[in-house]
């Protein structure tokens, strides 16, 4: 398949202080790719670094060393003009939807300023807005139009900024946590967007979250990535990441998953982990930087790196124990 996005050594790391500057490094040396029209899950807790992934595959933070090519262009290193002309292929969906808009504009200008831009012209322009509105089922447009973002609900914001990201008929939307802050009767209805425009219009998604439900339920035949403190440490097809997984880390994680049913939710052991604080990712342990949390742990954990290795057909595992420790929950 065509690969539409790829991260090859990529390192991101940010300066901080005026006279005497200090570098972080955020994210090391990672290496993944996006195939055309694929969902590709990015999970891990509050602080691992998906979010920093997310701006880097958006154009909104350039990585210190390494290539980020969209359509086997480095996006970073393009002209103004080749940047201007592939820049717009890519959207981004903010996770938090009241603070990507602009509450002075409404649901009209909030829509109309960029179909403008993208060549609608101004007799067409109501009837585009009035389109899009229809399209993210937000109804009846013609009462929303003249609406102001605080007139509208969590779910209709989030849909403004889908509808809005549409309007330069992208290739990919990097959608950075777009249903932690919506209620979760309308999360599964947001999900269904996303599903419905990969297969209408071939877009490609990279969805960013925490909420493993949320990955299974989106992306079936997509692919997931674990990270942990900036790192991939595992990744696979989404049907593998919950059938068999490798990893203590993504264990842990299902087995945090909670069950609706009381009589089972009471059934669960607590998941297999040490802390339920992870590290700052400032300050990484040396080793395998999962092992201080880690119940299996080895001598050789806490001083050497472990290797990336396949596992299994596409499925790849950064642990010492992975060979000997696939669980399904």
């Amino acid at each position: 398949m065509k690969k539409i996005l790829e991260f090859e050594n990529v390192n991101i790391s940010y300066t901080k202080g005026m006279f005497k500057q200090t570098t972080t490094e955020i994210i090391p040396n990672i290496n993944f790719s996006l195939n055309e029209g694929e969902i590709l899950a990015i999970v891990g807790e509050s602080g691992c670094g998906k979010s920093t992934l997310a701006k880097c595959a958006s154009g909104l933070v350039k990585p210190k060393e390494g290539s980020v090519r969209f359509n086997g262009h480095d996006f970073y290193h393009l002209n103004k003009s080749e940047y201007n002309e592939m820049r717009p292929k890519i959207q981004m969906v903010q996770q938090n939807a009241y603070e990507a808009l602009n509450p002075m504009k409404t649901v009209y200008q909030t829509l109309a300023i960029p179909l403008k831009h993208y060549g609608v012209k101004r007799n067409d322009m109501k009837q585009s807005v009035l389109e899009l509105l229809n399209r993210l089922d937000i109804k009846p447009a013609e009462y929303y139009i003249s609406k102001y973002p605080h007139n509208l609900s969590g779910g209709q914001r989030q849909r403004l900024c889908i509808a809005r990201t549409l309007i330069s008929n992208p290739s990919l939307i990097v959608a950075d946590e777009p249903v932690s802050m919506i209620d979760v009767s309308m999360r599964l209805a947001m999900l269904d967007i996303f599903i419905q425009l990969n297969k209408e219009k071939n877009i490609s998604f990279i969805y960013i979250t925490h909420d493993l439900p949320t990955v299974k339920y989106l992306g079936e035949s997509g692919r997931v990535i674990v990270m942990y403190l900036g790192e991939i440490v595992e990744e696979c097809s989404t049907a593998e990441a919950f059938k068999n997984p490798f990893h203590p880390y993504l264990r842990a994680l299902i087995e945090a998953v909670p069950e609706a049913d009381p009589r089972a939710a009471k059934a669960m052991a607590a998941p297999r982990i040490k802390d339920s604080e992870a590290p700052n990712i400032t300050k990484k342990p040396s080793g395998c930087t999962f092992h201080p949390r880690c119940v299996d742990a080895l001598e050789i954990c806490s001083s050497v790196k472990p290797m990336r290795r396949e596992v299994s057909p596409n499925h790849f595992v950064s642990c010492h124990l992975a060979k000997e420790t696939p669980c399904s929950k």
